[in-house]
């Protein structure tokens, strides 16, 4: 059917400008853009097949000796022609650019033709460029700020194909601009210098962000070796740092963290992808193999630890390549989070995948087949998984595993009269933010002499008649916390403030304070800590109507009015509350439910107590599992490997990883629900289980030990919540010493005969 149609002769026309911004969209950080200036040197040194041992980046960093202004630079060895630099760097959005002329069989990592050019023009001040040189000829080519209209600098005339007689002398000039001495480099570095007949010098002036030595070395030792798109270059290349002018020693070489295999699975697996896969969505067969092509295939590999932290987070993922190159990834953590999953990685190399890559190389567009890869690669982890799983799975046997799940339940029931006698969930006396009753002493701090005090309070607005803590901290001259020595309060208005002797501010009437202290020695004085009190007329508790759960946390607030009229909030009140057997609450208004009921809760001053604004609190029984008492919600200690999960939706038991810790929650909806784990992946637990069997001491005395680790994690937690103030390590080791005492008295109380070997009894 012929169609009647004619072109527009003005050709196609775009906004050249928004075009670019959006396909930089992605490079707009030292974190994505960087590994594109060294994917571009590595290319170049493939596609024109430069020797092993010239293949070297020099990554530098520091500030030009003539303005001060600091720099990112990268160096390679292979140069850029004039046709390279205006024939391929200038065009913007060439997917061809880094492959003309290549005469190699190496995989070549191109891209769009953006990336190393949307780094220059989106994360650098002043100036980005090349400086360039080969065959005898050299140019100086970039952008100034962030204009993506290329030039030369300074001039066409000057820094375009300018003749170069010697390369080293060339280079040596180059750097001298950046106040890099031609002689720190490394010797790999001067000897492809010589050797190859040209070089490229990338630098970009007055980098964002990025403002000290500091900071470019973790982007250079953390950021750069964790990054998907670094991972070939620096198979392929060494890389080198400079900082300052200076080797960093540290990064020299750079180089990509060895992944150690599992002991399980010392080799990768390959698995050979089938000729079509299902789109999990449509349910179509699709094709898999070009008209030509060849079967792909997918290897997984393992890792000795997990890789969802620390250097090897980058290469978490399924890597998929088409016809050698890579064209996008999948992360490991979107197909599980759990303990063998961690442990893997992946290559998957298909290469009809070439039609799907998109501009950042990052996830593969979303069509019928790359859906139905993702579920075949997703089928294949799991099954390796599965394989893992059952080789990893306790050496025990079935009336060893009931035993145990028997003696959990009994400690279990335990634990929750325990919590109940004590009334341990809601504080000391069941009266949370009151002074605890020490049973350990604090630890002493070192009596170094102090050259330094710090004097903070949590509150700056207070009403009259009311008590805030004040904090002092000494410091000795090498930053440690230190003894305190005799010291004095002082108040510049004893009528509006003074200071006691438990170093609390007590308010007196309305006015400015400043509150200080001095060593009795007068060489330490800490500066001033100012206090408004105000003369309030009335207040309002926010929100003024809430319905809480019992063991539920809710911070209150208040807004005051004072009597000239003026608003104020974070101001410090005496809280109160009508029945404190339903509500507890702290003295920043802090309040945790305690069984179901009713109660009101008000902020008052000594001058405001008939002009209220009263919140209405209402308690109700919190949600309970299978096992809890009607209206009591206890926290579940349960063991991995065995016992079920409750959130699961089959309810297997949850498998708990070695590092994961002897007491573990492994998910925030474990935290939300307060259930813990006692693992049994830990190398004790299946020692003593394994060898020694739950009824035995060993065992015993181990589950029971983990019993009080995770009632003092219980406890610290809700110490945390509920804290007025940030808790300090002293404080909290204190607390864990004094809860763990408590804890191991009433254990061996009530279980003595228990933990030496004798039957199980229901407690």
């Amino acid at each position: 059917m012929s169609v009647e149609f004619e072109k527009d002769d003005r050709g196609i026309r775009v906004h050249e400008r928004g075009v670019i911004a959006q396909l930089c969209s992605w490079f707009r950080s030292h974190e994505q853009g960087l590994p594109e200036w060294f994917k571009n040197a590595s290319t170049a040194y493939a596609r024109h097949n430069v020797e092993t041992a010239h293949r070297v980046i020099t990554l530098m960093f520091g500030k030009r000796p003539q303005d001060g202004a600091s720099y990112i630079a990268l160096l390679d060895h292979g140069g850029m022609t004039v046709e390279d630099v205006e024939n391929r760097f200038a065009n913007w959005g060439d997917p061809a650019a880094y492959n003309l002329d290549a005469d190699t069989e190496e995989l070549l990592e191109g891209g769009h033709g953006n990336g190393g050019k949307c780094y220059m023009t989106q994360m650098f001040e002043l100036v980005s460029y090349l400086h360039t040189v080969k065959n005898g000829r050299g140019c100086r080519y970039g952008f100034v700020g962030d204009d993506p209209y290329p030039g030369y600098f300074p001039s066409k005339e000057r820094g375009r194909g300018f003749p170069v007689a010697d390369v080293t002398d060339e280079l040596r000039r180059a750097l001298s601009e950046l106040g890099v001495d031609f002689l720190k480099l490394s010797d790999e570095a001067r000897l492809a210098a010589a050797a190859t007949g040209g070089f490229t010098l990338v630098a970009g002036i007055q980098p964002k962000h990025i403002d000290s030595a500091a900071t470019f070395r973790k982007l250079a030792g953390e950021t750069l070796v964790d990054h998907a798109q670094m991972i070939l270059t620096l198979n392929t290349n060494r890389i080198f740092v400079l900082i300052d002018g200076k080797a960093d020693r540290e990064y020299w070489p750079l180089q990509l963290p060895r992944i150690e295999p599992h002991e399980y699975a010392p080799a990768p697996r390959t698995v050979q992808i089938p000729a079509s896969l299902r789109d999990p969505v449509s349910g179509d067969q699709c094709p898999t193999i070009a008209d030509g092509g060849q079967a792909g295939r997918l290897i997984l590999l393992t890792s000795k630890t997990s890789m969802r932290r620390g250097p090897r987070r980058g290469r978490h993922n399924t890597r998929f390549f088409a016809y050698r190159l890579p064209v996008g990834f999948m992360q490991m953590e979107d197909i599980s989070r759990s303990t063998w999953v961690d442990r893997m990685y992946g290559e998957c190399h298909l290469d009809i995948l070439t039609r799907y890559e998109t501009s950042d190389r990052s996830g593969l567009a979303d069509a019928p087949l790359t859906r139905a890869l993702k579920e075949w690669v997703k089928d294949q982890v799991f099954a390796y998984e599965a394989e893992f799983n059952k080789r990893d799975q306790l050496q025990a046997s079935q009336q060893h595993k009931n035993r145990l799940q028997e003696l959990n339940q009994l400690f279990d029931q335990w634990k929750n009269r325990f919590l109940d006698e004590a009334d341990f969930g809601v504080g000391d006396g069941g009266t949370p933010g009151k002074a605890t009753r020490r049973t350990t002493p604090k630890r002493p701090l070192p009596a170094k002499p102090a050259t330094r005090v710090s004097v903070s309070c949590q509150y700056s607005k207070a009403g009259i008649g009311v008590w805030l803590r004040l904090k002092a901290d000494f410091f000795a001259a090498d930053g440690d916390k230190v003894a305190q020595p005799g010291f004095l309060w002082h108040s510049s208005d004893w009528a509006v403030a003074t200071v006691d002797s438990k170093q609390g501010i007590v308010t007196h009437g309305p006015g400015t304070v400043d509150i200080w202290l001095e060593t009795v020695d007068r060489r330490l004085r800490s500066d001033p800590v100012r206090i408004d009190v105000l003369d309030i007329v009335s207040a309002e508790v926010e929100p003024n109507n809430l319905e809480l759960q019992a063991g539920e946390i809710r911070e209150l607030g208040v807004r005051v009015q004072d009597r000239a009229g003026n608003k104020h909030e974070g101001v410090f009140m005496t809280w109160l509350q009508d029945d404190s057997s339903v509500l507890a609450i702290t003295a920043t208004g802090k309040v945790i439910g305690r069984k179901p009921g009713a109660t009101t809760v008000m902020a008052l001053d000594e001058r405001c107590v008939n002009n209220p604004g009263a919140a209405h609190i209402t308690i109700v029984p919190p949600d309970v599992g299978t096992g809890d008492q009607p209206g009591k919600a206890y926290p579940k200690i349960l063991m991995s490997e065995i016992d079920p999960d409750p959130l699961h939706p089959d309810k297997e038991p949850y498998q708990l990883a070695p590092e994961d810790g002897p007491v573990h929650q492994p998910t925030p909806q474990h935290v939300e629900r307060n259930i813990w784990f006692i693992n049994l992946r830990c190398p004790l637990a299946k020692l003593y289980f394994e060898e020694y069997g739950p009824d035995s001491t060993e065992w015993r005395s181990y589950h029971i030990e983990r019993y009080i680790e995770a009632l003092a994690k219980i406890r610290l937690n809700l110490d945390f919540r509920l804290a007025d103030e940030e808790l300090t390590f002293d404080e909290v080791e204190r607390r864990w010493r004094e809860i763990a005492a408590e804890v191991q008295k009433r254990a061996l109380e009530d279980l003595r005969e228990i933990l030496q070997g004798g039957e199980l009894r229901s407690s």
